[in-house]
């Protein structure tokens, strides 16, 4: 038997469209809910919005065995691929295996501190680099070993092409097309007065390797991955990379990309 884990929102919406999901998995004869001790299932299912299927991906194992899918019971749900009217199509062609996989990048952040200490971190969408106290953040930027500029500003955005159309597009980076798989360096608000600092998106190809460091020799930074904010004391350096793993994110009626940003970012409210 396939195994499948559901994860939804809390409103009545999400957790009936969760139920009747559930019974018609286990209906089919193909399916079983996976346990909690067990540490994966091949199917996670999230039904929510956009924020229920970034926090899915934390509250999981990413590995090549593991599928996701987003049923939509929230506002944009732009990473939801199924609406809730068609979870009969979408339990049948989970049965049948008769689906697309789509493969999805995600960032990885080594941070190390002072006296040794490190720590990495994974977001599918973007990487926000703050001051702790949020003020004026002066970093040093290399790409590929090579220095790129001092900057000076609010501080930097690390977006994948899946994030690109998130935080990313609102602070005036690009939009890059979700099967690529890059790293987009985007200033949040950077500091024109005293220096030239970087006022445009960099978009780089997979295998680049960002590192970051604070002018001052260590510094208490915010971090901000897929919207969960934490602050690690006297970093010395970031090295930002895309992952070697992928998403496996589950399409069942394949939206042209182009059409998604119309319906779901430009007409949105209309």
């Amino acid at each position: 038997m396939k195994t499948f884990k559901i994860f939804h929102n809390t409103n009545k919406k999400s957790f009936d469209v969760a139920a009747e999901l559930r019974g018609k998995l286990v209906a089919t004869g193909k399916f079983r809910e996976a346990q909690d001790g067990e540490a994966e299932a091949e199917y996670v299912l999230s039904v929510g919005g956009d924020g229920r299927f970034l926090k899915s991906l934390r509250d999981c194992l990413v590995s090549d065995k593991v599928k996701f899918v987003g049923i939509n019971t929230g506002t944009l749900g732009f990473l939801q691929s199924v609406e809730p009217n068609g979870i009969d199509d979408l339990v049948t062609r989970l049965a049948q295996g008769t689906y697309k996989v789509q493969e999805l990048s995600f960032i990885k952040c080594s941070v190390i501190c002072e006296e040794g200490f490190s720590q990495v971190m994974h977001g599918l969408n973007e990487l926000v680099i703050r001051a702790e106290n949020l003020h004026i953040l002066n970093l040093k930027i290399k790409i590929d070993g090579e220095e790129l500029e001092t900057y000076a500003g609010d501080g930097v955005l690390v977006a994948t092409s899946t994030g690109s159309t998130a935080y990313n597009l609102s602070i005036g980076g690009s939009i890059v097309h979700e099967t690529f798989h890059t790293l987009q360096l985007t200033p949040v608000a950077p500091l024109t007065t005293t220096v030239h600092s970087l006022q445009n998106p960099i978009v780089m190809p997979d295998g680049t390797l960002i590192e970051i460091s604070p002018v001052k020799k260590s510094q208490d930074l915010l971090f901000s991955i897929d919207g969960y904010n934490s602050v690690v004391r006297d970093v010395r350096c970031l090295q930002i990379e895309l992952d070697k793993r992928r998403v496996n994110r589950i399409i069942v009626d394949e939206q042209n990309f182009w059409s998604k940003i119309s319906e779901k970012i430009l007409r949105r409210g209309n």
